[in-house]
């Protein structure tokens, strides 16, 4: 297994960021697809700019506001389609889907169509990257469509899983005011990307090991299923330089989660 960080957490620029990573040891770095843009057409360096400075890409996280749409499903797969395209110019294996739109898009609340249209949304995603070796995984997140349990396992009637993963994040949970281990105890199969974080009380952010969520719970349910793909640092804590956080992080995983 690999470990890699978001770069939400750590902050910066994408080149300066991906430099101080690699320089400490970190193998992998996760952006967003908006990062891509300034970079298209610019592959071969970007490959060697990674090479250079000993990092993977590990993959991009992509969020859009018309994932229920149907008009816009077309407009939704070339953005995904474009990124995935540079991703694979760039030997990096993943798409991560946001958990659906804001649930601020629909106060009122999604019914069944809208669970239907986001699942007929990322299969077409899931479908069309798979063409360039990029893998698409949705991130049920706090604040969206999908957060808690049972909405993943509404999406999961409609998603062909064989196509899209999942990319897992118990602090969404803890957020949503939902279990945060019924997910893992349920899809660790279905994993194919993992997030990683600690929460504390009052949703604030805390050491990895410390905290309200029981990492080794979380974990072992993710290797009995055999996942042996990315672990992503995604967390912080107040005061703490992103890049100790992140060094800390590693260290507990290896030592304590994956020993």
């Amino acid at each position: 297994m690999k470990i890699g960080c978001q770069i939400g957490v750590w902050g910066g620029s994408p080149e300066q960021t991906t430099k101080e990573m690699g320089s400490a040891g970190i193998e992998g770095i996760e952006v967003f697809t908006v990062h891509l843009n300034q970079y298209f057409g610019q592959e071969k360096g970007v490959r060697k700019f990674l090479e250079d400075n000993n990092i993977e890409l590990t993959g991009a996280y992509f969020n859009n506001d018309k994932f229920i749409s149907a008009e816009k499903e077309d407009e939704v797969l070339s953005e995904a389609v474009k990124a995935a395209d540079f991703l694979a110019k760039v030997n990096s294996s993943f798409i991560i889907l946001n958990g659906g739109v804001p649930k601020n898009q629909k106060p009122e609340g999604f019914n069944n169509d809208d669970f239907k249209q986001l699942a007929k949304t990322m299969n077409s995603i899931g479908k069309a990257v798979k063409n360039y070796g990029v893998s698409a995984c949705i991130h049920p997140h706090a604040g969206c469509m999908i957060e808690t349990p049972e909405e993943l396992d509404k999406l999961l009637e409609y998603l062909d899983t064989s196509l899209v993963g999942l990319c897992l994040h118990a602090a969404h949970q803890v957020i949503a005011g939902a279990d945060p281990y019924e997910m893992y105890e349920k899809h660790a199969a279905l994993v194919t990307y993992l997030h990683i974080g600690a929460i504390g009380e009052g949703n604030k952010g805390a050491m990895l090991g410390e905290g309200i969520l029981n990492q080794k719970r979380l974990m072992k349910p993710i290797l009995e299923a055999g996942y042996d793909g990315w672990i992503i640092v995604e967390s912080s804590k107040q005061d703490v330089p992103a890049k100790d956080y992140v060094l800390k992080a590693k260290d507990y995983i290896e030592k304590e989660l994956l020993k």
